[in-house]
Order: structure tokens, then sequence, then C-alpha cells
């Protein structure tokens, strides 16, 4: 088993001339503002999980596979700090259980 190309090892280097470098798109992102307090709202209480995603783009590796516990758990403790409801968007990025007005005034100050 070569450690240097195994995605459980993330603490040796790969090697370059096994596997090397390849471009596989550039992302443009425009400047936004996302300082309204109808965003910051927003935003504040929504969270991130990687495994919201297709079956091949899963993340790999134990470090991912820890953080597929933790994260629920620190989501789940920030909105119950924050007094806010739990929402998470489908698989098309909709958040279903969020008032419509209520999404349309947050999406409205941020470029998706």
């Amino acid at each position: 088993m070569k450690l240097e190309l195994n995605k459980e090892y993330p603490q040796f280097a790969w090697d370059e001339s096994l596997s090397p470098y390849r471009k596989v798109a550039t992302i443009r992102s425009p400047a936004q503002r996302c300082d309204s307090p109808e965003h910051t709202a927003f935003c504040e209480n929504i969270s991130f999980n990687a495994w919201r995603t297709l079956p091949e783009h899963r993340p790999l590796g134990n470090i991912n596979r820890a953080r597929k516990e933790v994260y629920p758990v620190i989501s789940r403790y920030r909105h119950q700090r924050n007094l806010a409801p739990l929402r998470e968007p489908d698989a098309a990025g909709n958040y279903p259980n969020l008032r419509q007005s209520e999404f349309q005034q947050a999406a409205s100050t941020v470029h998706l």
C-alpha cells in the first residue's frame, strides 16, 4: 500500500509523479453585498453539510467521516442556543420548511 496516495493518511503528501495535478475547473464568484440584516439572519441559521451532494462527490477519508458525525451535533447545538429552527435544503437547494416570503426576503440580498 502506498501511504502517500491513500486518502486515509492525509499526513503524507501525494507524489505528483504518480498523481499529477490536473486543473478541472475555474470558479468565479462575483462581488456580493452580504451584510444586510436579512442576509445575516438567513445565513446565521443555516448549516454546512458536505454530504448534501451526489454520491460520487461524497467526502472521503477518516477526517471526513469524523466531520460527518460532528457537524450535525454542532449545528443542533448552535440552533438551540440561537433559539432558531433547524432548516435544511432539499436536494434541489430549496428550503421547503422556510416560509416563502422569509426566503425571498433573505435571498433577495444574495446572488446565488
